[in-house]
């Protein structure tokens, strides 16, 4: 009976240590490298009202290599009511408005964060070169002159979603390449 006991006790052993090897491992795997340190540039003004706090920093570099200077941006969290209105999976959008850029940005993992926040540079730099406004009121938007309702366009056909696609890729690479 004794002996008996003995091999329960050890294979509950062997299984608790099992399931706690197994829990490590798969924190182990989940965790994101963080971004390396790096003395970020002050050619422009972030201010991250959001979550998670490196926004700012992929942010700031995004803005540094695309050779943006003295703009002012505030990150906020993307609100459910904005997701809600999109046709598909929003993950960030930026409005100008009296001369400051409003980003609202979702939850995102490092990796993902430099992707959506470089794209969003991309409409940054539009905004700043006079390519696309966007009216409040009326919630048209102009691209290069031409009338866009967003009611009336697929996120993949609007042509300024169109260009920025085409010009992340090498914004992209360079953030990563500052920031890992």
């Amino acid at each position: 009976m004794k002996s008996n006991w003995k091999k329960i006790g050890i294979a509950i052993g062997v299984v608790t240590l099992l399931v706690i090897a197994g829990i490590l491992m798969a924190n182990s795997f989940t965790q994101e490298e963080p971004y390396k340190q790096v003395e970020l540039p002050f050619n422009n003004s972030v201010v991250n009202n959001s979550m998670p706090t490196y926004y700012d920093t992929a942010l700031s570099i995004a803005l540094d290599q695309a050779g943006l200077t003295g703009i002012t941006v505030v990150i906020n969290p993307l609100s459910d009511q904005a997701k809600s209105q999109f046709d598909g999976e929003l993950k960030a959008h930026i409005r100008s408005f009296n001369g400051i850029y409003y980003l609202f940005i979702a939850e995102l993992d490092r990796e993902d964060a430099i992707e959506v926040l470089s794209h969003e540079t991309i409409h940054l730099t539009q905004y700043q070169d006079g390519d696309i406004s966007y009216d409040q009121n009326t919630g048209i938007v102009y691209w290069k002159g031409e009338e866009f309702n967003l009611e009336n366009v697929t996120y993949e056909k609007r042509p300024w979603e169109e260009d920025a696609f085409q010009k992340q890729g090498q914004l992209i690479a360079g953030v990563t390449n500052i920031l890992y």
